[in-house]
């Protein structure tokens, strides 16, 4: 009788072996891991960087909802910030403070046009001619414009308005990790227009257009 129930017990649980699941062995955290995003870590530290100096791009940053998309950008592309002064933007006009204040838009596009892609240091800067200017790619499709002067061996950075609004590297290498750059210019690169309509792209849409 013994044997008989040995047996029975041995039957049923080479059953459950042989019936049980993945989801029975391996607890759904450790069987599926979360995806590790390396735009996180160096987004914040991006951040953190801004916080004193920078505050106030920060600021806007976050307003205009970028510092929420800089993850999986950066888990995409390297970029080049041109971040103003706090200075730089108390130096605004008033009229174009209400205009950023009052519209998230035009705020996130103005915004973008100092994220640009492709990482580059100041040394990478100061590497073309003097009195030479390249394009570079800004979200949003308008290209900045990088020149180095005769004069001064600061870049400038000339903005989409093509010369009637200029701003030069004041800080350089503000911050540099492996994905990122943040140069610190003198003044807010302003867009085009302010005139609707605006795309109202992601960060990402905007930069996957930039060739």
């Amino acid at each position: 009788m013994a044997r008989l129930q040995l047996f029975i017990l041995s039957a049923l649980l080479l059953l459950t072996l042989s019936t049980a699941t993945d989801d029975d062995f391996f607890p759904a955290a450790v069987k599926k891991p979360a995806t590790y995003n390396p735009g996180n870590r160096a987004t914040k530290a991006l951040l953190d960087a801004l916080e004193d100096d920078y505050s106030a791009f920060l600021f806007f940053l976050k307003r205009a909802g970028l510092d929420k998309e800089l993850p999986d950008l950066l888990s995409k592309y390297s970029v080049t910030i041109f971040a103003p002064t706090n200075d730089a933007f108390k130096a605004l006009d008033r009229d174009t403070k209400k205009k950023v204040k009052e519209d998230k838009v035009l705020l996130r596009e103005l915004m973008m046009l100092h994220i640009t892609k492709g990482k580059k240091t100041f040394a990478r800067l100061l590497e073309q001619k003097k009195d030479h200017q390249y394009s570079s790619p800004a979200a949003m499709g308008q290209a900045n414009l990088v020149k180095r002067s005769e004069e001064y061996d600061e870049p400038m950075i000339i903005s989409a308005k093509r010369g009637k609004n200029t701003a030069t590297v004041e800080d350089a290498d503000v911050f540099v990790s492996k994905l990122v750059s943040v140069q610190g210019i003198d003044e807010v690169i302003l867009p085009r227009s302010f005139q609707r309509p605006y795309k109202n792209l992601t960060l990402m849409e905007s930069m996957d257009r930039v060739k």
